[in-house]
């Protein structure tokens, strides 16, 4: 499987407008079918939990397929999703990436800072 930055992204944004600490199954459905799409998310859930630490959660997996409950974003987590969070600095950076035609994680990050600091000097009109 490869890695689907837009999917973090969406997934990061769920947790964080939670009311409280969601299950992934209560933020993609198909848990417990055939649904590619609830194994690309738990794939990438349990990524963004074990290998990058984005995200804490419980591992709830059973036969009915994987699960985390109480997912909560780390601090990490949520400065990586303010850099991501603005649609045009998103865009801005999906389009970067693509004209590279690809890149590293701490590539990415750096591009969408990047992308955040040239979007918040437009913005407030300051020198960054």
């Amino acid at each position: 499987m490869q890695r689907d930055m837009g999917l973090v992204r969406e997934l990061l944004l769920k947790i964080a407008v939670a009311d409280k600490p969601p299950k992934l199954s209560t933020l993609v459905s198909g848990r417990g079918t055939d649904d590619s799409g609830y194994g690309l998310a738990a794939y990438h859930m349990q990524m963004l939990i074990e290998e990058v630490g984005f995200v804490r959660g419980i591992n709830a997996n059973s036969s009915s397929g994987k699960e985390w409950i109480n997912l909560e974003l780390t601090w990490h987590g949520q400065d990586f999703l303010e850099s991501i969070r603005d649609p045009t600095v998103w865009e801005n950076t999906q389009a970067g990436v693509k004209k590279l035609g690809g890149v590293s994680f701490d590539i990415f990050v750096g591009l969408a800072k990047q992308y955040l600091k040239a979007e918040a000097k437009k913005r407030l009109n300051l020198d960054l």
